[in-house]
């Protein structure tokens, strides 16, 4: 156990890849590199058919906070997403979108929004989309301060890659589907808001 990583993390960030090995690096070393240290990163490998497994082992053999679940066998996104979540141990959920990389202080803000707010259930955080073929970057500033479940059925937050969530809440709503395979965020928040705000 390293001399940041606690028996049980204040947060669990997951993401999977599948055949991206070429950005694992980009996303793991923004993680490793957050200021909030008491963190686990699970994540899981779906059965890559290049070397992302190769390169995952690698990444967990010189930080134990990187978990690693690789797959025999491609499960798709949300099964992956069921898996690692069920052996989190951390009181909040963080999802990394496979190839972003996060600002340094993001894990640890929105723990702290979460800490100062017992209603909220889920948070997200501003990010850019950058289009790695020609460079534009997009600024999107998700607000969720005035969503509803009527609001939600028809337009979607969070774009997923950026949220953190209670693990409490996502338990009681008895989490991800795995009949989802596109949606799967929008049908969480849909039951996680009837939890709080």
């Amino acid at each position: 156990m390293s001399e940041f990583q606690a028996a049980k993390p204040r947060v669990s960030i997951i993401t999977g890849f599948y055949n991206r090995a070429h950005v694992l690096s980009r996303t793991l070393d923004a993680l490793l590199a957050q200021s909030e240290t008491d963190i686990e990163i699970i994540v899981f490998d779906d059965a890559s058919k290049d070397d992302t497994a190769v390169r995952l082992r690698e990444y967990a053999r010189s930080d134990n906070r990187v978990v690693p679940l690789i797959f025999e066998k491609n499960k798709g996104f949300v099964r992956g997403l069921l898996d690692a979540i069920s052996i989190a141990k951390g009181d909040y959920i963080a999802i990394q979108g496979s190839g972003d990389a996060s600002a340094p202080d993001r894990i640890r803000k929105q723990a702290d929004v979460l800490d100062a707010n017992p209603d909220v259930v889920v948070v997200g955080c501003h990010y850019d989309n950058i289009f790695e073929d020609t460079g534009l970057r997009r600024h999107r500033r998700p607000d969720a301060a005035k969503a509803t479940f009527k609001t939600l059925q028809h337009r979607n937050v969070f774009s997923h890659g950026e949220v953190m969530f209670r693990r409490s809440a996502y338990d009681q709503t008895s989490g991800y589907r795995p009949e989802f395979r596109f949606a799967q965020d929008r049908d969480l928040w849909l039951r996680m808001i009837q939890q709080g705000s």
